[in-house]
C-alpha cells in the first residue's frame, strides 16, 4: 500500500463517525446519479465501489430489491458505518478492501460509485479494473470529483503558502472518458455540473471537510505541511476572498459518466 492508499485510508477511517451527517453534496450527487442507472428488473448483480457510509448503497438497494448487492470500500470502518446504516447487513455482501486487488468469481451487469473514484491512484488503473469486473454488455457508472473542486481552498492555500503546493489535482472529466475508453468502456453519456455548499467561517468549512476525511492523499497532502501560522492565515484569506451569502463558498465539480463494456 502506497503513502497516497494510506492517507486516504486513515483519513476515512477516522471520518466513519462523522461522514454522514456531512455529506448534503454527495447526497445530492446520488441522487442524480441514481437516474442514469438502468431500469430496475435489469440488473442481477451489482457491484458499489467506494460505499463509505452508505449513501448511494441504500438507493441501490431500494432501485434494485431483487438484485445480489455487493459494497466495497477501503476503509474497514466505513463499511462497518455502512453496514449499520443501512440496517440491511444480511442482503448485502460488505468487502473491506482496495478495489484493485478485489477479485469476483461472477461479473457484475453493473459497476456503481459516487464520488469516490478520484481517490483511485493511478485513474487508468482503476478504470481497467472495473472494465475487466463488468459482464459483456455491463453498465458502468459513476459520478467523481473533478478538477476545480474545492478550488477556493487550493487558491488560498497557493496565495499563503506557494512553496508549499499540493502534491496532486483532481482530474479533468476529458482524462476521465480517456482512462476508461482506453479501458475497454464504451462511453454512453457524460456531463459536468457545478454545486457549490455554504459554511460559516473559513474555520467551519475546514472542520467539515475534516470531519468528512476528505483531507487525505496527494490532492491534500504537500511536500511539507502547513504550519500553525500559516493554516491561520489560509483561513483569513479564504474569508476575505471567498464570502458569499451569509459565510464562505465551496465549490464541488462533479462529472457523470455511464459507459458499457463492448461486448
Amino acid at each position: 500500500m502506497n503513502l497516497h492508499q494510506q492517507s486516504v485510508r486513515a483519513r476515512f477511517s477516522a471520518a466513519a463517525d462523522t461522514y454522514a451527517t456531512r455529506a448534503a453534496v454527495q447526497s445530492a450527487v446520488a441522487d442524480r446519479l441514481i437516474d442514469m442507472l438502468p431500469a430496475p428488473g435489469t440488473v442481477r448483480r451489482l457491484l458499489e465501489v467506494g460505499c463509505g457510509t452508505g449513501v448511494l448503497t441504500r438507493r441501490l438497494a431500494g432501485r434494485y430489491p431483487g438484485a445480489v448487492l455487493e459494497a466495497i470500500d477501503h476503509s474497514g470502518r466505513m463499511v462497518e458505518t455502512a453496514r449499520r446504516e443501512t440496517g440491511m447487513s444480511g442482503d448485502i455482501a460488505w468487502h473491506a478492501a482496495d478495489i484493485l486487488s478485489f477479485e469476483s468469481n461472477t461479473p457484475y451487469d453493473l459497476i456503481a460509485s459516487n464520488c469516490a473514484l478520484h481517490w483511485i491512484q493511478p485513474l487508468e488503473a482503476g478504470a481497467r479494473k472495473l472494465c475487466a469486473l463488468l459482464a459483456e454488455g455491463g453498465t458502468l457508472a459513476f459520478s467523481i470529483m473533478l478538477d476545480g473542486t474545492l478550488g477556493e481552498l487550493r487558491e488560498s492555500r497557493l496565495r499563503v503558502a506557494p512553496l508549499k503546493p499540493p502534491l496532486g489535482r483532481l482530474p479533468a472529466l476529458s482524462e476521465v472518458i480517456r482512462a476508461v475508453e482506453a479501458a475497454g468502456g464504451r462511453i454512453a453519456s457524460h456531463r459536468e455540473e457545478t454545486l457549490q455548499a455554504h459554511h460559516e467561517s473559513a474555520a467551519a468549512f475546514l472542520r467539515h471537510i475534516h470531519a468528512m476525511g476528505l483531507t487525505g492523499g496527494l490532492v491534500s497532502r504537500s511536500q511539507w505541511p502547513l504550519n500553525r501560522g500559516e493554516v491561520e492565515r489560509l483561513m483569513a484569506d479564504y474569508d476575505r476572498h471567498h464570502r458569499g451569502g451569509d459565510g464562505v463558498v465551496a465549490t464541488y465539480r462533479v462529472g457523470y459518466v455511464r459507459a458499457h463494456r463492448a461486448a
